[in-house]
């Protein structure tokens, strides 16, 4: 079975570390990228040379993450009067507003539960300005990445230290990683909340054992839980801080431990670049692993589509293939068609020759069958042949029987006399009269109905109590 592959990037201001993450054995680290942007680089555009810097590496993977320096965003730990997690998404924002004494709108914020209490549940919100978080995100994606979320540093860092140390194991100490610019105190929590965080800011090398015991002392002091801070561990050997000197005024056991060598490399691990960073990187691809400790700033601003674009996708190429196949369905049977029709007019064809043929080289009619004009001639030559009459409906004889066939299905009530019947080579004229007008008509209709006789002229008048009449017939084609 194929391996999915995860990568985590790590932006701050000035520069970007890049982590790929293996599924195998619980995460395997299989590279890494320090990217250095251009000095002129604002925060969204050295996001963008990150993305394509990574991109270009040429590593594939399936999943991207980011998280955010701690420049970015700022933690408010705040009081919900809810325990349940969709009622606190509903209302972190507005909490939040109260804190940051700022539009709402205008941030994007995140949250994780630390803990329960009698009125509702202790929470971690991040907030960040929104306009630049979008930026980010957009030239993140004109890159080529989307990530599927946005987090805060220390949210990712506790997560790649659950991942080394196993910090829920030793909910009495404290974790620090005292990095360049930043520090980071990660306190554990029980299994159903995310550890209590804090990020800071850390001074010059000649001022960070002092700031770091201000700190501590600080942290130390606001610890409220049934669990008291027993020892303090740095998750990495801080430079520029004296360890004895602290331990000293803080009276604090303070242990070091390297969460960045029990990183899982899949080779051997690039000692170049900074651990904290590293860490971080890894701890934003190990989200997949760890879905219950994640703070998704996109989640509020921009949700992830990803998903759904690949299932659009999938649908489009769906349609594709569908309408590849109905036309080309549609191709076969239309050529079908087409040989059916074009056999079809050859058999037409041939039946007009031999129609021709037959019929003394008439063409065959326009309004009639072939085989019911066939069929009718084949009649009138039977007839002839038995000597029951006329077999061509042209002839004078039969032009008569016609219009006496027509003048007796007459009505009974017509009581008509025919006084002259004048015949040319093509028309007959009657003259004659009948008992009314009606009976006029009712003749004419009858003589009209007639299917061997085409009615003409006709002229109606009076003449005492009888109605003349007049009209011309000749017969069909």
């Amino acid at each position: 079975m194929e391996q999915r592959q995860t990568v985590g990037l790590y932006l701050t201001r000035r520069q970007a570390m890049a982590v790929w993450l293996s599924e195998k054995e619980h995460g395997t680290i299989i590279a890494v990228l320090d990217i250095q942007p251009t000095e002129d680089a604002s925060a969204q555009t050295a996001a963008l040379q990150a993305a394509r810097a990574l991109r270009q590496r040429g590593i594939l993977f399936d999943e991207a993450y980011v998280a955010l320096d701690g420049g970015y965003y700022t933690q408010y730990n705040l009081h919900s009067e809810f325990t349940d997690s969709r009622q606190i998404e509903s209302t972190i924002k507005y909490d939040t507003e109260d804190a940051a004494a700022t539009d709402v709108m205008n941030l994007a914020v995140t949250f994780a539960v630390t803990g329960q209490v009698a009125a509702g549940s202790e929470v971690m919100a991040f907030s960040a300005d929104r306009q630049t978080v979008t930026d980010i995100l957009l030239d993140i994606q004109e890159g080529g990445l989307d990530p599927e979320m946005m987090e805060p540093d220390v949210m990712c860092l506790a997560r790649a230290l659950e991942q080394t140390l196993g910090i829920s194991k030793h909910p009495d100490t404290l974790y620090v990683m005292a990095g360049e610019q930043n520090g980071y105190f990660i306190r554990p929590g029980s299994a159903e909340f995310a550890p209590t965080l804090r990020s800071f800011l850390l001074n010059g090398p000649d001022q960070r054992t002092a700031a770091l015991t201000r700190e501590l002392l600080l942290s130390t002091a606001a610890v409220d839980g049934t669990e008291p801070l027993r020892r303090v561990v740095f998750a990495q050997r801080p430079d520029g801080v004296d360890i004895e000197t602290l331990a000293a005024r803080t009276g604090i056991q303070i242990e070091v431990e390297s969460a960045f060598e029990k990183l899982p490399w899949d080779a051997a691990p690039d000692t170049a670049a900074s651990p904290q960073a590293i860490l971080i990187a890894a701890g934003a691809a190990m989200a997949p692993m760890q879905r219950s400790l994640t703070a998704d700033f996109r989640k509020d601003f921009m949700p992830y589509q990803g998903k759904r674009k690949i299932m659009e996708a999938s649908l489009r190429l769906v349609c594709i293939s569908l309408t590849v196949l109905f036309a080309a369905l549609g191709l076969f049977f239309q050529s079908r068609t087409w040989r059916v029709n074009s056999y079809t007019d050859t058999l037409k064809t041939k039946m007009a020759e031999e129609y021709s043929a037959a019929m003394y080289g008439a063409s065959p009619p326009g309004t009639e069958a072939i085989t019911s004009r066939l069929r009718r001639t084949l009649a009138n030559v039977r007839r002839v042949q038995e000597g029951l009459g006329p077999g061509d409906e042209q002839s004078v004889p039969a032009r008569l029987t016609f219009l006496l066939e027509a003048i007796n299905d007459a009505p009974e009530s017509v009581d008509v006399i025919i006084q002259q019947i004048d015949i040319t080579e093509r028309t007959m004229r009657v003259r004659g009269d009948t008992n009314s007008r009606r009976a006029t008509l009712d003749l004419f209709e009858t003589v009209k109905n007639h299917p061997r006789l085409r009615f003409g002229q006709e002229r109606m008048s009076m003449a005492g109590n009888r109605d003349t009449f007049e009209f011309t017939v000749e017969p069909t084609e």
